[in-house]
């Protein structure tokens, strides 16, 4: 009897992502106990370079980050209060819509870290969060991250109240700037090429005109003004002959052809 009882949970750990889990409980139970923060007050969480986080070189691996990048949000959310909120909406919550991180430093085995996560920047329907993971006994920043939320069944400005979140967000930093416009450039790119839009935000609080141009133009170019059809014409055209080019030289062409589409549109204005 003992050991089927071993099998079963032996099943779940191979079936289910156990410790994500249990991870996750306690840190909503911990949330009760931990005070509360304000939407602009850094949500901080400490941890250790575990054996369950290194890799073949006795560091933390790649994917670890990531995953402890998601339970600094999971504080951040469970502390200014917003998940409350989410779990009384039904069908309201939020997505991770994407993500980059920059490592600086590896954090070897046993290391003990704080990870820092704060709101930066907001929009009509996405949260974006700068996370430092930051080792204590030299207080060196590992790695650096950007992460953008994208809420699902409502907008920002339903929840505002909730967190006290001001309508207008502050400037983005320059990184986070370029980084959004890089995420319109891919996304822009790929509607060009038929692979549908992005749930995601576009460039309207960066830059309005040119963005809500693109936008219309790529949705529905029989609606646009003449000048900005022609202009993504030629941009198609454009687009297809630097793809008929050497595999050599392709991926370095469709990345610029995505700020291409960007930069023709300013022009044409």
């Amino acid at each position: 009897m003992e050991e089927s009882g071993s099998w079963w949970i032996l099943a779940i750990i191979a079936v289910f992502d156990l410790y994500w889990i249990l991870r996750l409980a306690f840190q909503k139970i911990i949330s009760k106990v931990r005070s509360k923060i304000r939407y602009d007050e850094n949500s901080v969480n400490y941890s250790i370079c575990w054996t369950t986080d290194i890799d073949y070189f006795l560091h933390m691996n790649n994917g670890k980050y990531f995953r402890e990048m998601d339970f600094g949000r999971f504080d951040w959310y469970f502390r200014t209060g917003l998940s409350d909120y989410l779990e009384a909406k039904p069908g309201v919550h939020f997505v991770q819509h994407g993500a980059s991180i920059r490592y600086r430093r590896s954090i070897d085995f046993l290391v003990p870290f704080k990870l820092v996560t704060k709101l930066v920047y907001w929009d009509e329907r996405s949260l974006y969060f700068e996370q430092r993971f930051i080792s204590l006994h030299d207080g060196f920043i590992r790695a650096v991250a950007l992460c953008k939320n994208t809420c699902v069944g409502a907008k920002l400005e339903e929840m505002a109240d909730v967190i006290q979140l001001p309508a207008t967000p502050p400037s983005p930093p320059e990184e986070l700037k370029l980084w959004i416009e890089s995420q319109e450039v891919s996304s822009t790119r790929l509607r060009m090429t038929g692979f549908g839009r992005s749930v995601g935000t576009n460039l309207a609080s960066l830059q309005p005109t040119e963005s809500k141009k693109v936008e219309s133009a790529v949705e529905d170019k029989s609606a646009g003004e003449p000048q900005v059809a022609d202009s993504l014409g030629q941009v198609a055209e454009s687009t297809n002959r630097a793809e008929s080019r050497s595999s050599a030289s392709d991926s370095t062409d469709s990345s610029q052809n995505g700020w291409e589409i960007l930069s023709q549109q300013k022009k044409s204005d």
